[in-house]
C-alpha cells in the first residue's frame, strides 16, 4: 500500500474557510455601517470610520476564531477548539474596546463602544452557524 499524505487535504480544508470569511466580511462591515449610522443619525466620515475600525475588529476576531476552530477540528480536539475559539472572539473586541477607550484620536469618535457591541453580537450569531455548519462537516474518528 502506498501511504498518503494528508498535506493536501490541509491545505483544502484551509482554503474552505474563504467562504465564512467571505460572509463574516459582508455580514460584519454592512452590520457595522448600519448600526453606526443609526448611532451617528445618518451616513458621515466619522460614522464610516467608526464603521470600519468596528467592522475590523470583530472580522479579525471572528475570522481567527474560525481558523482555531478549524484547527480543532484537525487536531481531533473540538471542543477544546471551541473553547479556544471563544477566548478569541470575546477577547479581540475586549481588547479593542479597552485600547480604543485610553485613545485620543481619530478612531475614538462617539458612539465606536456600541457599534463594537452591536456589530459583534450579530457577528457572533453568524459565526455561530457558521462553526456548527464546520463542526457538523467534519468526520468523527472512532477508535478501534
Amino acid at each position: 500500500m502506498i501511504p498518503q499524505t494528508s498535506k493536501p487535504t490541509e491545505l483544502l480544508s484551509y482554503r474552505s474557510l474563504l467562504f465564512p470569511c467571505a460572509v463574516l466580511a459582508l455580514v460584519v462591515t454592512t452590520t457595522a455601517l448600519a448600526i453606526s449610522a443609526i448611532i451617528g443619525r445618518g451616513i458621515s466620515m466619522e460614522s464610516v470610520i467608526t464603521a470600519g475600525v468596528a467592522a475590523g475588529i470583530c472580522w479579525a476576531a471572528a475570522s481567527v476564531a474560525l481558523l482555531v476552530t478549524r484547527l480543532g477540528n484537525q487536531l481531533d480536539a473540538r471542543v477544546q477548539g471551541v473553547l479556544a475559539a471563544m477566548f478569541v472572539r470575546m477577547g479581540l473586541p475586549l481588547v479593542g474596546l479597552i485600547a480604543l477607550a485610553k485613545v485620543d484620536g481619530p478612531w475614538a469618535h462617539d458612539g465606536i463602544g456600541l457599534t463594537i457591541l452591536g456589530t459583534y453580537l450579530i457577528t457572533l450569531l453568524t459565526e455561530t452557524l457558521l462553526v456548527v455548519r464546520m463542526t457538523t462537516q467534519a468526520p468523527l474518528i472512532r477508535a478501534t
